[in-house]
Formats: C-alpha cells, sequence, structure tokens
C-alpha cells in the first residue's frame, strides 16, 4: 500500500497541555524528585482519580480490584530527530512560527513516523503563558527523511509557508522515556487528562547539550463538550495539587523539549552565519541514524 494511503495516517488532532520542569541542580536529583512526584499522583485520591479508583472499579469483583494494577505504562526510550532549515526559519530572532518537524522510529515496524506540531491562533480565553496549544500531525514514512506531502494541504501549506522548499536536516537529537497515567480530574468521568513524567536529554549536531526533566498535564478526551473556562479551571487545580506538595520544586514552562538546543543553534548562527552554514552543510543526512545504528538495531 502506498505511503499516502490512510494506512499512514497516525493522528491528526489538536494538543493542549500544561508543561511544569523540575527544578534541581543535578540530573539525579531532578529524576529523584520526578519518582517522588510520580508516588505522589499515584496516590492522591482528591484529584487525581486514575482509572482504577472508585467509581471507575464500580461492579467488579472486589479481590480482582484489591490485586489490580495502576494503569501505568512505562514506554521503551526513544530517540527524536527534529528538522530545521540552515537558515533556522521559524526560529529566528522575530519570528513566532515555532513550527517544529521531528522523526521517530516505529518500534518493531521498521518505519518511521514525522511529526509536524504548529502553533495555533491564540485563543483569548485561554489562560495566558499557561496551556501550550498546538496542531499536531502524525504520519508513517519509509525511511529517515522528511516528507510534507504526506500531511493534510493545509498542514502541507503552513509547513512550506515556514521552511519553504530548502533542504532539512536532522539538527537535534532527544532522547527519552515518558511515564504516562490517565487521570478524571476531580472525578469527572467526561474528562480524561493524561500526566506525564518525562525524563530526557537532548544534543545538538555541534555537540551542545541540554536535560530536560518535567511534568506534562494534557487534555485527551472531553467526552461532553466542557467549555474551555472548565477545561482550564481543572488544570488550574492539577497544577495548584502538584505546587501545594512540592513548592519551590517546580516551575512552570512554555517551550518544547528542545527550545534550549534551538536557541543555543539561534545564537551560533547569529554570531557567525559563515562557519555555521559550513556545519549545516556538512552533516549528513543519516547522520544520527548512523551514529546511533546499534541502538537502531542494523
Amino acid at each position: 500500500m502506498s505511503e499516502g494511503s490512510k494506512s499512514n495516517i497516525l493522528r491528526d488532532r489538536p494538543e493542549e497541555e500544561r508543561k511544569h520542569r523540575i527544578i534541581g541542580s543535578r540530573w539525579v536529583d531532578k529524576v529523584i524528585l520526578l519518582n517522588t512526584l510520580f508516588d505522589f499522583v499515584t496516590s492522591e485520591s482528591d484529584h487525581f482519580v486514575t482509572l482504577e479508583k472508585t467509581p471507575y472499579v464500580s461492579g467488579f469483583d472486589s479481590e480482582l480490584v484489591s490485586t489490580s494494577l495502576a494503569p501505568v505504562h512505562y514506554r521503551p526510550l526513544h530517540q527524536r530527530f527534529y528538522w530545521a532549515t540552515k537558515d533556522l526559519d521559524g526560529y529566528k530572532d522575530g519570528e513566532d512560527t515555532r513550527p517544529e518537524i521531528r522523526i521517530q522510529r516505529k518500534l518493531g515496524t521498521g518505519r518511521w513516523k514525522q511529526t509536524l506540531k504548529l502553533s495555533r491562533q491564540s485563543d483569548p480565553q485561554k489562560g495566558v503563558g499557561k496551556t501550550i496549544v498546538r496542531q499536531e500531525y502524525e504520519r508513517e514514512v519509509n525511511g529517515f527523511r522528511i516528507d510534507f506531502r504526506l500531511f493534510p494541504k493545509e498542514a502541507e501549506q503552513a509547513a512550506r509557508s515556514v521552511f519553504g522548499d530548502k533542504p532539512l536536516k536532522p539538527v537535534i537529537c532527544m532522547q527519552g522515556q515518558g511515564i504516562p497515567i490517565l487521570y478524571h480530574p476531580c472525578g469527572r468521568a467526561d474528562i480524561l487528562f493524561e500526566i506525564k513524567f518525562d525524563k530526557g536529554k537532548g544534543f545538538s549536531f555541534d555537540g551542545e547539550q541540554c536535560e530536560v526533566v518535567e511534568v506534562e498535564i494534557e487534555l485527551k478526551e472531553n467526552l461532553d463538550g466542557a467549555a474551555v473556562e472548565e477545561i482550564e479551571a481543572l488544570l488550574d487545580e492539577s497544577d495548584a495539587a502538584l505546587y501545594k506538595n512540592f513548592p519551590d520544586q517546580l516551575a512552570p514552562c512554555i517551550e518544547s523539549k528542545p527550545a534550549a538546543l534551538f536557541s543555543h543553534l539561534k545564537t551560533r548562527r547569529k554570531e557567525n552565519p559563515n562557519t555555521f552554514g559550513e556545519a549545516f552543510d556538512a552533516l549528513p543526512d543519516d547522520r544520527w541514524v548512523m551514529q546511533n545504528s546499534l541502538s537502531f538495531g542494523r
């Protein structure tokens, strides 16, 4: 079946989420705190009503309920590769488009998925500086490459309006692991949030590194069409529950994971555009794949 068929459509949806970075001087300290936050969320039952808690076990055998496990999925380690043009279109001074195009290996398939994230028009009803709102598109693609043609026309046009037809290369590799938990905030059966505990490290093609240890809260389902104000209020309650129990250990964040590395590349390009351009030109399209060939099973 061809790449353009419906079989390669993974997801098209809006993304609404809150991010909170873990504060700490050392990587290990931040990860320890992340694990403590995880324990808190799985044990708290007033706001973080996870799927195994009352009333979601109503009607189940009591012995089965007493021995059931929390609905936690430890995702495998992953690597995501972010692509950009030589001019870092969308990330230069004065630009606020901030599109992201990345690619990730689909484990066990021998294929890849490419993800395009586009900032959506600001909603005046949204809490400014709190909720990150983006449109997300995912498609399968053969090989380690980017193909805008696989996205819907409106998404392709939006991407090309920023990147044009300039060559794209993978300039950043983000490695990490996420632990997601689904919960009904305050027991609202019609609304489903996901809270994800992320730990990761990032690497730019010129050797810069960054650490990312954070908590993300994302709207997953709004079955009865609750108003924007209701969703925002529930997100506020989730935030408040975390900050009440972990004061001075969390910081709100509205940046994506590779933002610090893109900022580094932007600074390097501005300081010496010729040197940056030469380094970009010398970057092989498959540099990350070859470097990580063992982890990709090749």
